[in-house]
């Protein structure tokens, strides 16, 4: 037989009001758990190093930002030297420097990265005695990947002492580490490819070379009398000011020929003639 469950009006309340907080906990964790977007990033860290002395001298380094986590619409990059060299200009970016310490925000133009989007900024230092690379680089104060690999493994580790309140985790997360000597062989490869980043050094890169005619002073040089004789030399193009990048007409030391133009330009002619063109 079946009895009904009477409840009393009192007990009525305490039920249903337990009842509403479970479902009201359950609604609020939700979003909680959706709020958290997932951030992601990878470096691609380049330099150009030259010698002024013993043991002394300069480089350009090309940092490149590719955002592997949701979509961002700001971003500060940091990274330290290793070796003592020093910060001195950048571009691309808002850069603030403090001994060995870089800090790189971004300008109003490239803040935005969709996923998978990303930006290169540029920045000169000072070397001695050698110039390695960083290898921990963090964007929004999130751990970066170099080159696809993850070499910095151990300082993100502090954050899986978060999760290890619920200590039947960690046991599982313990297998997970074992997983990850299984990657390290695969980013061995990496690092052999590094030895062939650096060029051949030459006395004077313009030996042999062709310099880059530029299309629009050539024709105003070939529009006058004898200006043909003088029409197909190299000539500096002056990108002095902001709109130039784009192209400016009517100008007296611009042309509607903007930057992307002149390098289409500058393919063109190396493809058309032989050796390096400058």
């Amino acid at each position: 037989m079946k009895f009904p469950i009477r409840l009393t009006g009192r007990r009525k309340v305490v039920a249903l009001t337990g009842a509403s907080t479970l479902v009201f906990a359950g609604l609020v964790t939700i979003p909680a758990t959706m709020a958290h977007a997932a951030p992601g990033c990878d470096i691609t860290y380049t330099t150009n190093d030259w010698s002024e002395g013993a043991g002394t001298g300069g480089f350009t380094g090309t940092v490149v930002v590719k955002n592997t986590g949701d979509a961002i619409t700001s971003w500060t990059l940091k990274f330290a030297f290793p070796g003592g060299q020093t910060f001195t200009q950048g571009w691309s970016a808002n850069w603030t420097a403090s001994g060995a310490n870089v800090t790189a925000t971004n300008l109003s133009w490239n803040g935005s990265l969709g996923t998978g989007a990303s930006t290169s900024i540029g920045f000169n230092g000072r070397w001695t005695g050698s110039n390695p690379k960083p290898t921990a680089f963090t964007l929004n104060n999130v751990a970066c990947t170099v080159g696809g690999v993850t070499p910095t493994a151990s300082p993100s580790t502090p954050t899986s002492p978060s999760a290890s309140p619920s200590a039947s985790a960690s046991p599982s997360a313990s297998p997970s580490a074992s997983a990850s000597p299984s990657a390290s062989p695969s980013s061995s490869p990496t690092p052999s490819s590094s030895p062939t980043v650096p060029g051949v050094k030459v006395d004077n890169p313009y030996s042999g070379a062709r310099g880059y005619v530029n299309p629009e002073w050539s024709a105003k040089a070939a529009s006058v009398t004898g200006g043909s004789r003088v029409s197909n030399i190299s000539t500096a193009v002056w990108l002095d000011r902001i709109a130039a990048i784009a192209g400016t007409s009517g100008s007296s030391s611009n042309g509607s020929m903007g930057l992307a133009d002149h390098l289409d330009e500058a393919l063109r002619q190396y493809n058309a003639g032989s050796g390096p063109l400058t």
